[in-house]
């Protein structure tokens, strides 16, 4: 038997057993190799019988195949099975060596359908990646549904999909069978290829210029002050039905009206006429629906710039398919804006008669751009708009002028510090906050907004102030093991997509390092009693505590990912008419790999059911870091915020409200209990879940406020049935223990002298 085995073999040797290639690294210029879909056993060949243009098959094996020239027995002696992969001017290549062309995977970067691989005579460079033990390629590498992948079950073969399909990794192997022939494909590449061309953005210098053309319509984006000193023009154009003369006037490259700097400030792409001294803006309107020219403008705007795989490029400034910068022959303006198409694909091709002035066009940058804004406060709220009409805090704000927001707190607390402005190159202190809920506005000077700015501050409850609101509940979660079962339960499995998955399992909830550690993962082990793809954890106060208004807030964590759906919520202890008739109050949820806190309501009158607005979101939050998630929650409305800053407002004012179960849009005025949750979306809302993927949100404390009650601030209002912990605080509204000095505390809702 061991001689047979030494002998099948050496038997496989000599046939030429090729070896498979784990790395790009490995690739040679002096060896052919196969494409093999190892799923469908599917071989991507050159057969001219079938086509002279598109990918075909060979020896495919699985799959409801709908031709049968795709199982057709593969030979590798021959070259229609051969491939050179090869590296021109930093790109992968891929070119058969019977049909004498290049590969090119899907031929629209925005394409929702499928299409066919083609072989073509113009080389498209491929983008190349390991992925599970083989590769995936494609030609436009925007556009998740563009990768090359063998389709048993349509007309053609080898197709295009996404590349979580099992018809779309490839094995690349070598083919000892068909020498290469370097000399061929190179020449090719060389022909068709011009260097000086930009392939990708890594080939942009901030030390050179370029002319942008549209090859299309042959169509040199210019500036032209004799025709308009705001609206970018054209030159070269000799294709369509050409509205101005203007339009077709010869380039002149050694003009710096020609030339362009394209530069990227803080992680951002700009584009700069030399000639005009300004910056390109494509489009204006992020929902436009018309065209509109393309401009010179001295204000920064970042470009949406993306490599088409081609050599091209496309271009527009706000989001929105009709907003591409597109050649347009017909208009009373040459450069407008336009779906993608071929208008909109352009060239960059190195300048060399033209310097680029780096200083000049980073100052121009600089000058226009707008400065980062961000606001971090502890125990307090901020917003825009004014006093009393509160919106929303921007990311930016215009560098150079004075840009006002405004502040307050809750009933009865302070800023005695004051809030700390930070532009990145010196500090100021604002020190005139008002105290509780009195707002004050707040105003950044022209000349600080010169960088990003920072504005932090810490208000404190006013122990003189016999109103104050003051800490009635917490959990700082730090003693490992179970949570603390004097304030919670488990969240038990029932048949909402938040709770479907619930499990008592120590794996899912747990106190550890400090935090509370709420997750979702695989069940280790399904069985008929319990047959779901994961277990998930959460904690509720039910049965334990219960608060009718204040604030409450959580400080919280969590991993983004494909099908995450965690929570921090209230539900009424009493849910009378059933859910959504008793109410529902998320104080944040967050899905998927969103950058947003997501805050709402959920009733008889406004809900995710009726289409009447009941929440609203905040992006740019990074959940890397730690966020404070608040609601403040009173007799007429409530607030969302997130580390102070303000989300939205709901309002028992602007909603019906009373008696009838099925109408009322305020059933938040009774006690409602505290639930704390990582569950995992159904493909709804939230997507469906990774089930090999460990969702994890830590939450570092959870706190509720209230007013005391009583006309002296020493009772407490929670909850009539919350049977309040007998925990110790101090007037202050904070947590003590351990040997008591001599003074006034609060204990069980009441004042206790030691």
């Amino acid at each position: 038997m061991k001689k047979f085995l030494t002998l099948f073999l050496l038997m496989l040797t000599a046939m030429g057993a090729s070896a498979q290639i784990t790395s790009l690294d490995e690739l040679s210029t002096e060896k052919t190799y196969t494409l093999r879909n190892a799923f469908f056993n599917a071989y991507a060949v050159y057969n001219a019988a079938k086509s002279t243009t598109t990918v075909w098959a060979a020896g495919m094996n699985k799959g409801n195949i709908s031709d049968e020239s795709y199982k057709a027995k593969v030979d590798l002696t021959s070259p229609n099975t051969a491939w050179m992969i090869v590296s021109f001017a930093n790109k992968w290549y891929a070119y058969n060596m019977a049909a004498g062309k290049f590969l090119t995977v899907g031929y629209n970067p925005t394409t929702a359908a499928t299409a066919q691989a083609k072989l073509d005579s113009t080389p498209r460079a491929l983008e190349i990646k390991q992925k599970n033990g083989g590769f995936t390629l494609r030609t436009y590498t925007d556009g998740s549904q563009n990768f090359l992948c063998a389709a048993p079950q349509l007309p053609y073969p080898i197709s295009i999909w996404t590349d979580s399909d099992n018809g779309a990794t490839w094995e690349i192997a070598e083919n000892p069978e068909v020498p290469a022939d370097y000399d061929a494909c190179i020449k090719k590449l060389e022909a068709a290829i011009d260097t000086t061309l930009v392939q990708t953005l890594e080939d942009f210098s901030p030390n050179k210029t370029y002319t942008i053309r549209n090859p299309y319509f042959n169509a040199y984006a210019i500036y032209n002050a004799q025709k308009s000193t705001s609206t970018v023009w054209a030159a070269g154009m000799n294709k369509g039905n050409i509205k101005d003369a203007s339009y077709k006037a010869k380039l002149d490259q050694t003009d710096p009206s020609s030339a362009w700097m394209v530069v990227q400030y803080d992680e951002k792409w700009y584009a700069y006429n030399m000639g005009a001294r300004k910056l390109l803006t494509v489009g204006n309107n992020a929902s436009n629906a018309n065209t509109a020219p393309a401009k010179f403008d001295d204000t920064a705007q970042p470009l949406e710039l993306k490599a088409q795989g081609d050599g091209t490029f496309s271009m527009r400034t706000v989001q929105g398919n009709m907003n591409y910068m597109c050649a347009a022959p017909q208009l009373a303006y040459p450069i407008s804006v336009w779906e993608p198409g071929d208008g909109t694909s352009w060239e960059f091709k190195v300048n060399d008669d033209v310097e680029a002035d780096y200083d000049a066009c980073i100052e121009k940058i600089k000058a226009g751009v707008p400065v980062g804004f961000d606001v971090n406060l502890s125990n307090g709220f901020a917003w825009a708009g004014n006093s009393v009409s509160r919106q929303q805090l921007p990311h930016e704000i215009a560098r150079g002028k004075a840009y006002t927001f405004y502040v307050r707190a809750s009933e009865g607390w302070i800023c005695p510090d004051g809030l700390t402005i930070d532009n990145g190159e010196e500090r100021f202190t604002v020190s005139s906050i008002k105290a509780g809920k009195t707002v004050t506005a707040i105003t950044i000077p022209a000349d600080k907004a010169t960088g990003n700015i920072m504005v932090t501050g810490t208000w404190k409850r006013d122990e003189a102030n016999p109103k104050a609101q003051q800490l009635v509940f917490d959990d700082d979660f730090d003693v490992d093991g179970e949570p603390d079962e004097t304030k919670w339960v488990r969240t038990v499995r029932e048949g909402a997509t938040w709770n479907r998955f619930c499990s008592n399992s120590d794996k899912v909830v747990f106190n550890k390092d400090g935090y509370l550690h709420c997750r979702a993962l695989k069940n280790p082990k399904v069985t008929s009693e319990d047959p779901g793809e994961m277990i998930t954890g959460g904690i509720k106060s039910l049965g334990k505590h219960d608060f009718l208004y204040g604030r409450i807030e959580a400080r919280i964590k969590t991993n983004l990912h494909t099908g995450t759906f965690p929570a921090f919520w209230l539900m009424p202890t009493n849910n009378i008419g059933g859910w959504p008739h008793g109410g529902e109050i998320d104080i944040w949820e967050v899905i998927n790999n969103e950058d947003r806190a997501y805050g709402t309501v959920h009733n008889s009158w406004a809900c995710c059911t009726t289409g009447r607005p009941n929440g609203s979101n905040l992006s740019g939050i990074n959940y890397d870091d730690w966020h404070v998630m608040t609601v403040d929650w009173d007799e007429n409305q409530i607030d969302w915020y997130v580390d102070g800053k303000y989300m939205w407002t709901y309002s028992k004012s602007n909603v019906p409200h009373g008696a009838d179960a099925t109408t009322n849009g305020w059933p938040y005025d009774k006690p409602f209990y505290i639930i704390m949750n990582q569950s995992v979306g159904n493909g709804g809302w939230a997507a469906r879940p990774d089930v090999n993927f460990t969702y994890e949100t830590l939450f570092d404390w959870v706190r509720v406020y209230q007013i005391p009650s009583t006309p002296d601030g020493i009772g407490q209002t929670p909850a009539a049935t919350s049977p309040m912990s007998n925990r110790i605080y101090d007037l202050s509204g904070r947590p003590v223990s351990g040997n008591l000095t001599k003074g006034v505390y609060i204990q069980g809702n009441k004042k206790v002298v030691k």
